[in-house]
């Protein structure tokens, strides 16, 4: 893997059809809330969003600033964006996305000079699982001894776990160096499966910066109150956020709740008991909370539960994972979500009946949230 140092772009945005527009050629709808129904729609919608619109200045300040250090902390030359090529080898890349705690880097073609996509944990992990044969896997034991012992698994490169029939593609949308923030907000709002944005110079390529989802909520927490009466809205104003919520059984293997990511195509899975009552989640981040010796593979087979279980008790303290599942009643408000997400670096929040029942009736996202803000 390589280093390259950071600075980059944003672009002008065509114009869209607001989200109201469209509400107001909707019936009300009363959401179902588990407990109780709350008529969301009572009030018109075109009066909903003029009421909760958010502030002229959040967007002034997206406009004034540059593509190339948005949301980053201090001197954005001095942050290192981290790359591989097609040719490396994957094993070398597991290590090297593990100990940097990055969950995805930019893949590049070396003799084209230009980005393919982007590999990620998630894409090394289905490959792995598919490559080895289950029984196998369900060995206690380290992972690299099994690769010593598949030898023809040794030499796999990134361009072998790119081309498999199950890996999911990661776009590329390219930012130029220059444009605004903005240019880089939205795209990561609207795009379907679109999770971090790339800033290139538009001649060299060379990457500036690389915006991911969990910095764009770090930046609306620290401009909460540019948001204007948007970061009032409460829950239950937002009917896009009450849809069906994924989930797995405690008793399930751990691996059934990342066989269902990919079926669904969803980064995430709420964990649930036998009174369907939410008690955890897992997501494509938790690959990242295993340390290179990778472990991660035969510990699948357990229940998720126990898999649940070993996250919090060895990598609570060292990656900062929230004790408990994070959620949010139907009455909070989006600045309570905001700060949820970026106080427990999660990227995405439950929302349920009830604090004592705990049933799932709906889920926020990062991009429903941004979403949200730029309807």
């Amino acid at each position: 893997m390589s280093t390259q140092a950071n600075q980059a772009a944003g672009q002008p945005a065509m114009p869209q059809k607001r989200a109201g527009d469209a509400l107001q050629e909707q019936p009300a709808k009363t959401l179902r809330t588990g407990k109780d129904e709350v008529d969301a729609l009572a009030v018109p919608p075109a009066e909903i969003e003029s009421k909760f619109a958010t502030s002229p200045d959040f967007f002034k300040l997206l406009i004034s600033i540059k593509a190339e250090s948005f949301a980053v902390a201090g001197d954005p030359t001095q942050n290192p964006i981290f790359v591989c090529e097609r040719a490396d080898k994957v094993t070398d890349v597991w290590r090297g996305l593990i100990e940097k705690n990055f969950l995805a880097c930019p893949v590049m073609l070396k003799d084209e000079k230009r980005y393919y996509g982007f590999i990620d944990l998630a894409d090394i992990a289905r490959y792995v699982v598919y490559t080895f044969d289950p029984t196998y896997m369900n060995q206690n034991k380290d992972f690299w001894d099994l690769v010593k012992e598949e030898k023809h698994f040794q030499n796999k490169t990134i361009a072998d776990v790119i081309a498999h029939p199950h890996t999911v593609k990661n776009p590329f949308h390219p930012v130029p160096r220059g444009y605004s923030a903005f240019a880089v907000f939205e795209p990561m709002a609207r795009e379907k499966g679109l999770h971090r944005v790339p800033v290139v110079d538009p001649e060299t390529r060379q990457l500036y910066n690389l915006v991911t989802q969990s910095q764009i909520v770090n930046f609306l927490y620290a401009n909460i109150n540019l948001l204007g009466n948007k970061k009032n809205k409460p829950m239950n104003m937002c009917q896009k956020f009450f849809k069906q919520v994924h989930c797995v059984s405690e008793s399930e293997p751990a691996i059934k709740a990342f066989q269902m990511m990919v079926e669904k195509g969803i980064q995430g899975v709420g964990v649930i008991d036998s009174q369907g009552c939410l008690t955890g989640n897992l997501s494509v981040r938790d690959l990242k909370l295993i340390s290179s010796d990778a472990r991660l593979f035969w510990r699948l087979h357990q229940t998720v539960s126990s898999f649940l279980a070993k996250l919090r008790a060895e990598y609570q303290t060292k990656h900062g994972r929230p004790a408990k599942i994070v959620v949010a009643t139907p009455t909070e408000s989006l600045s309570a979500v905001v700060r949820e997400m970026s106080d427990n670096h999660v990227h995405r929040v439950y929302l349920v009946d009830g604090i004592e029942t705990m049933r799932p009736i709906g889920l926020v996202s990062i991009k429903d949230l941004l979403n949200e803000i730029i309807s």
